[in-house]
């Protein structure tokens, strides 16, 4: 098997932290994971030096190489990742949730689609910070909405805990 992330089975105070831990049985998966990002890094460094996937010439003008494209494979591949486990744990996940990681998978894809497109515009930058926004917006939703309802267990418990405590005063009484 592959490494799976298992989603949280008690409530976090952080809100939105759903897959917390991995289990992962199987290590030359692992190794193969870091080895592949590993890889990736290497091929982006080697290309300063190379021109693999771009090149900036004598007037200091970028330009890309055929290659270029090559660069989007590994982020592809975890955006693809994150979709794939809010779809596997949908029923887990509240609906606010689920929609603050589509957006924050689907945002970043298109802006990286269209950047391979669009020359000389940072269109990831811009839609990361734009989906990390949206996600912070979401977790605080859920937060707050989280604490009105522990406040209202809380108060809930309180008044339990008072009928409780007064009603074998007022039996006694009643019987006197």
């Amino acid at each position: 098997c592959c490494c799976i992330m298992q989603p949280q089975t008690q409530t976090v105070k952080s809100g939105s932290a759903i897959f917390r831990r991995f289990s992962c049985p199987s290590v030359p998966k692992n190794r193969l994971s870091a080895l592949s990002r590993t890889l990736h890094v290497l091929m982006i460094t080697i290309s300063q030096f190379t021109g693999w996937f771009y090149e900036i010439d004598e007037m200091n003008y970028y330009h890309r190489n055929s290659l270029y494209p090559l660069t989007y494979l590994m982020p592809l591949g975890f955006i693809l990742f994150i979709l794939y486990l809010v779809a596997r744990y949908r029923q887990k996940l509240s609906r606010r949730q689920r929609i603050a990681y589509t957006i924050y998978s689907i945002v970043p894809l298109l802006a990286g689609i269209a950047q391979i497109f669009i020359y000389g515009v940072y269109l990831i930058v811009f839609s990361m910070g734009v989906a990390a926004l949206v996600l912070i917006t979401f977790i605080v939703l859920d937060q707050t909405e989280h604490y009105y309802k522990q406040r209202q267990e809380n108060t809930a418990l309180k008044t339990d805990i008072l009928i409780a405590q007064i009603r074998p005063h007022f039996l006694y009484n009643s019987l006197l």
